[in-house]
């Protein structure tokens, strides 16, 4: 007589978006880089590349070849990867980032703070070895930037106002993850402006604009607009997320 059978909880495998097409993973460990690079094509990424050296993301950034989306191996033999944080933000790298580690969480969580505190669109973190239910969720929210980062300037009213006219903001989406079951359960609304001229430009240079010259109800008006767009669609998708949204 056969013995009582028991399954693994099915967790939800979200795919990735068309958009992103061009994903690059910087591992010292070729092991960790195929299986990387298996993970993604079974999401449904486009191209996937590894390297082993910092270095050479380095340069690939400054030839103009930056990637949708970098997965950073914190331990590689040439470059640290808080000083690789640096070097990225130093570049106004744009793309989507997530950091892997053989480490302990609190080195992760300090990499962490360190990317969001440089402006790098960080969508998560991740132990060695990662598996295919703890990179999806971190995924389902991506979103392809165009352009690579603006000017650290503020804009004056008159081009913010044609911004809002021409609809030249835009939302990412930060993944909420609950703790119990590594499983999304809602974004955090970031929004940005893609400027025809300057590229991606961050909001430090443009709220405080908003603030000062009574266009404030505008912009949240704007963002919640898009926001709870964005959300119906998840909705009719059939997933069931909460969205945050920070209003000034």
């Amino acid at each position: 007589m056969p013995g009582p059978t028991s399954s693994r909880p099915c967790r939800h495998i979200f795919p990735i978006r068309p958009m992103m097409t061009d994903c690059l993973i910087v591992d010292d460990d070729p092991f960790q880089g195929k299986l990387l690079t298996h993970q993604l094509h079974n999401l449904g990424a486009g191209k996937v590349d590894t390297c082993t050296s910092a270095r050479e993301v380095l340069q690939r950034i400054d030839e103009g070849k930056a990637p949708d989306l970098l997965i950073l191996d914190l331990n590689l033999p040439e470059m640290d990867g808080l000083e690789m944080l640096r070097h990225l933000a130093s570049r106004r790298y744009a793309g989507d980032l997530i950091l892997v580690s053989g480490e302990e969480e609190p080195i992760l969580t300090t990499a962490a703070r360190l990317a969001r505190e440089h402006g790098l669109c960080l969508l998560g973190h991740l132990h060695k070895p990662v598996t295919i239910e703890a990179l999806s969720p971190l995924l389902v929210c991506q979103r392809r930037p165009e352009s690579g980062r603006g000017p650290a300037r503020r804009y004056d009213a008159t081009a913010l106002c044609l911004a809002l006219q021409n609809r030249q903001l835009c939302g990412f989406y930060q993944p909420k993850v609950r703790i119990a079951d590594a499983r999304v359960a809602g974004a955090e609304y970031l929004v940005r402006w893609h400027h025809p001229e300057d590229g991606l430009v961050f909001p430090d240079a443009f709220v405080p604009v908003a603030e000062d010259s009574g266009l404030i109800g505008r912009l949240t008006t704007y963002v919640l607009d898009d926001a709870l767009g964005q959300l119906q669609t998840w909705q009719q998708q059939g997933l069931q997320l909460t969205m945050a949204v920070n209003v000034s």
